[in-house]
């Protein structure tokens, strides 16, 4: 009699523990979501960069050996303030490809091999030579791409989703230093700007100086044809700008705010995750979901 009863309370305690597959599937699909959404963003960002470059070039005739040539820029944002960005926005889409597949017991890749990555971003150093990613900040990365690597490597689907579930806290802090790169951090004294509105405000700066030149008489005069030619090329460039300049209605505090509703998701999922009937995630996950798409309108 005292068998039947351990055996009834050990399959009653794995029941209850088990994690919910359909649920985990779905926020690791909505974790791709959020992560892709961002990373469109990033990829956008450079693209304007590299655009307002191009026509600093064609207008003010820059040579390529110039020092000050406006794609030393682009390139030294992707090096250094992008390169972190993208690697969390990275990581976090790993997390969400791992949490789908064991979900569906499938196997899965990841797309960050973790001790190139550590290498690289312990190597970025800002204007004055100070390491621009900090060892806590490091050490949280590298946390969450080890325990990827571990579970991808051991391949224990309902295990790997308990770890990938207590590590929360670790994923909340890889989405902070991903928020901090589109709105400014109020954790650091002093922080007015983050480094994507002093992109942009860079950007800005450059677009407003090729409106003032294509608009001057003597310019114009000069080369009427390659004047309106370059006048209506830059437009689209403007919009970009504009979408992105800083405020509350600006695509930077955009994304910051679809971050901050997936640290939200990210609470209820910890919490329900290992429910029959997480109905509370679910609703968060709607949530969530409108945040992305919204975010992606807005992107296009």
């Amino acid at each position: 009699m005292r068998a039947k009863v351990w055996v009834i309370a050990l399959v009653a305690l794995v029941l209850g523990g088990c994690a919910n597959f359909q649920a985990v599937g779905a926020f690791g699909t909505a974790t791709q979501g959020m992560a892709s959404t961002v990373q469109a963003e990033l990829s956008a960002l450079r693209s304007i960069c590299k655009q307002n470059a191009s026509f600093m070039v064609a207008v003010f005739d820059i040579p390529d050996g110039d020092k000050r040539h406006p794609a030393k820029r682009c390139e030294s944002y992707s090096r250094t303030f992008g390169e972190l960005a993208a690697v969390t926005a990275d990581t976090i889409d790993d997390y969400g490809k791992a949490l789908t597949a064991l979900a569906n017991d499938q196997s899965f890749t990841l797309s960050n091999d973790v001790q190139s990555t550590t290498s690289k971003l312990g190597a970025i150093r800002d204007s004055d030579g100070n390491a621009l990613v900090s060892p806590q900040q490091l050490g949280v990365i590298t946390k969450v791409l080890d325990l990827l690597a571990e579970v991808w490597a051991k391949g224990q689907r309902e295990q790997g989703i308990r770890r990938l579930i207590e590590a929360k806290p670790d994923l909340v802090a890889n989405a902070q230093i991903l928020r901090s790169f589109f709105v400014a951090d109020p954790s650091k004294p002093g922080a007015v700007s983050s480094p994507y509105d002093d992109i942009v405000g860079i950007a800005t700066e450059r677009y407003d100086d090729l409106v003032a030149t294509l608009n001057d008489q003597a310019f114009r005069a000069r080369e009427p044809i390659r004047t309106r030619e370059l006048r209506v090329a830059i437009q689209t460039l403007g919009d970009d700008l504009k979408d992105r300049a800083p405020g509350p209605s600006g695509m930077g505090a955009k994304v910051a705010s679809t971050i901050d509703e997936w640290i939200k998701s990210l609470d209820t999922f910890e919490r329900d995750a290992l429910k029959p009937n997480p109905e509370a995630l679910y609703a968060q996950l709607k949530v969530l979901r409108v945040k992305v798409i919204d975010l992606r309108d807005a992107l296009r």
